[in-house]
């Protein structure tokens, strides 16, 4: 079986001479022809756009009433914010995030966290009701659950570039998934991550793409869903208005060990850099629950960073601090 059949499959032949009509199919990660890098099939119809659109607005109309924006004050002009993100979590990485979850609760047991989740993690998409029971329980205790892509996987042709290349193989091990797609792809793989939210009663605010990298046609996409806003490793990005606030994201890299011992002094430097910012984001994932020192380094940053900042989700910065945003050098309309 071909990598693409093994979400797609014909249901129908069309009229003489037209090709088969295909419909979407799960990732079976079970297929052990099916490669975990395995994406959605493309649908390719007559009127395909006014059908996704219909279909993004069922969604909507699907996701519980807190999906709203909460009614909160703004963001008082001298205070800073810190948000703290759980990166991929999924079923395959759910023992970690807990490890996570309990190293930051050690120093802020109230520490309101963004949880992005991947429907479909690598192309798995195993039954974890105790992962979800866990997320539900999360959110209606002052959590927050985005949206952060679909699979966490790079499927796109390859393209030519020394630059290219870098991106999506080098600071990003092919984790890209929105890094090089087309609006429509987009689209599509939004869609689906937002029926799996609708399935389990969550509400969704936030997208973040996996590894933040999204082409230009993605950025599109997500001005046609009703998120409030979106993030790339340098910025928090404010949606629908397309106005952005300068914000590095503070991250470890553990894949390797020069990494897990390089990166907490650049997370420092950083910090140390956006003392007078807005807003700090502190993300962490899964891999660095399996290194102490870098637990260490998170809890001893944290408790630094909540000592003169308001810890809150995306979403709700997104709604405090969006109404102030102006013409500076750090806030700017995005190209």
């Amino acid at each position: 079986m071909r990598r693409n059949e093994c979400v797609a499959e014909a249901v129908g032949a069309g009229s003489a001479g037209s090709a088969p009509r295909t419909r979407l199919l799960p990732t079976d990660a079970g297929d052990p022809q099916c490669g975990a890098a395995t994406r959605p099939a493309r649908i390719e119809a007559p009127g395909e756009e006014n059908l996704r659109e219909k279909r993004a607005a069922h969604l909507v109309s699907e996701l519980p009433a807190t999906a709203s924006r909460p009614a909160l004050a703004a963001l008082p002009s001298a205070s800073r914010a810190l948000c703290v993100s759980i990166h991929d979590v999924a079923p395959a990485t759910w023992t970690d995030c807990l490890r996570l979850l309990e190293a930051l609760r050690e120093v802020a047991p109230e520490l309101p966290l963004t949880w992005l989740i991947v429907p479909r993690y690598h192309g798995q998409a195993p039954d974890a009701p105790s992962m979800d029971e866990a997320l539900t329980e999360l959110a209606g205790g002052g959590h927050e659950l985005a949206l952060h892509g679909y699979t966490h996987v790079d499927t796109a042709a390859r393209q030519p570039g020394l630059r290219n290349h870098f991106i999506r193989n080098v600071y990003t091990t092919g984790e890209g998934e929105f890094a090089a797609i087309d609006e429509a792809e987009a689209l599509e793989r939004i869609d689906l991550g937002l029926a799996w939210f609708a399935e389990r009663h969550w509400p969704v605010h936030g997208f973040v793409p996996p590894a933040w990298l999204t082409s230009p046609g993605a950025r599109r996409a997500l001005q046609r869903r009703p998120f409030a806003y979106s993030t790339s490793i340098t910025h928090f990005h404010f949606l629908p208005s397309q106005r952005r606030l300068w914000s590095p994201s503070l991250m470890y890299t553990a894949r390797q060990a020069a990494g897990r011992w390089f990166s907490p002094h650049v997370a420092d430097a950083a910090a140390l850099a956006l003392a007078r910012n807005p807003l700090v984001r502190f993300g962490l994932h899964p891999a660095d629950a399996r290194h102490p020192a870098l637990l260490r380094h998170a809890q001893a940053m944290l408790e630094r960073l909540l000592s003169d900042r308001i810890a809150m989700t995306k979403h709700q910065f997104a709604v405090s601090y969006s109404g102030g945003l102006t013409d500076t050098a750090s806030t700017q309309a995005r190209p």
